[in-house]
């Protein structure tokens, strides 16, 4: 596992750009974060701070989008958020993971990113985007975007 300077230390960290971004949409709630769960989260993901999701991940309880209907998950929040860490049980293995789950909304749907093979996880769409399965229907759905672009 590498160590988490090197997951923090890039040129190029996605969350200057993201947080502005998110401050001024009255529709987000950032929820808090304590520096030590950050840093741990962002460890057990093994990504970098460079990707948005090595953004959320230290700097975020996680994301409440339109008074809640969909949530966003980053450290975790006492308020029944998991951490991105948890709800993907990181570190699983040294493997990528087949799918990451990365949010949910009020009616019980979920939001995930797309492992190395989508096909071998029953997932449309290819590496790195998002889908979505609602709790009616339990299908998957590509919504043809990536993390950084929801």
């Amino acid at each position: 596992m590498r160590p988490l300077a090197e997951l923090m230390a890039v040129d190029d960290p996605a969350w200057p750009q993201l947080e502005a971004d998110l401050r001024g949409n009255p529709q987000i709630v950032i929820l808090p974060v304590t520096q030590d769960a950050g840093q741990d989260c962002l460890y057990r993901l093994q990504v970098t701070a460079r990707s948005y999701l090595g953004a959320l991940a230290p700097h975020t309880g996680g994301l409440l989008v339109d008074h809640g209907w969909l949530r966003v998950l980053g450290v975790g929040h006492e308020g029944g958020l998991p951490s991105l860490a948890h709800a993907n049980l990181a570190p699983a293995s040294a493997q990528s993971p087949t799918t990451l789950l990365v949010g949910h909304d009020v009616l019980g749907g979920r939001f995930d990113v797309n492992g190395p093979d989508p096909a071998a996880a029953g997932r449309p769409g290819r590496p790195g985007d998002v889908c979505y399965r609602a709790a009616d229907t339990l299908h998957w759905e590509c919504l043809d975007l990536g993390h950084a672009a929801g």
